[in-house]
């Protein structure tokens, strides 16, 4: 928890030593243990930033794939986590069609409702058009962005939408 705390308020060294000592604690626990796999699939997400952080491509799809792997359909938030920075490690490592195909393969998931699903793809597919310097693709998607976030009166998706309003 204390990792996710840090992660928040952006504090990546505190976040780093959060995840180290959480492997060591996994990595003690049996791998059939009931919640190791998803407990390995938080770190490898929390993993994943820090690998973006620092400028590492391959390293946050390598650890966001993991994250994605490891967590079951049912976890959205951190599904969700992993997807962004998935998405983001590609288009960093310049292949934004395949960060496109990635949140479209999020977008299909099944489990959550469906307006949840499409809200926050629409918002990670800005997060990345934003980061590709494509403003237009991400001021198409917010009357969509903001029409779901106010129907489902989800603040912090609104706050998201006027985010790219500007």
């Amino acid at each position: 928890a204390r990792a996710w705390i840090h992660q928040f308020r952006f504090s990546l060294p505190a976040v780093s030593l959060d995840v180290a000592a959480a492997e060591v604690l996994a990595a003690a626990m049996p791998p059939e243990g009931a919640g190791v796999r998803e407990l390995w699939g938080e770190i490898a997400a929390l993993r994943s930033q820090q690998h973006l952080a620092d400028g590492d491509a391959d390293g946050t799809i390598a650890a966001a794939q993991r994250a994605l792997d490891a967590t079951p359909p049912h976890s959205f938030y951190l599904r969700s986590y992993a997807v962004l920075y998935l998405a983001f490690g590609c288009q960093m490592a310049g292949d934004l069609p395949r960060a496109h195909a990635v949140l479209d393969a999020a977008a299909a998931e099944d489990g959550i409702p469906r307006e949840l699903v499409l809200l926050r793809t629409i918002q990670l597919r800005s997060f990345v058009n934003l980061a590709a310097a494509r403003p237009r693709e991400v001021a198409a998607t917010v009357p969509t962005m903001l029409r779901l976030a106010t129907a489902g009166s989800l603040r912090t998706s609104i706050i998201c939408a006027h985010y790219f309003l500007g």
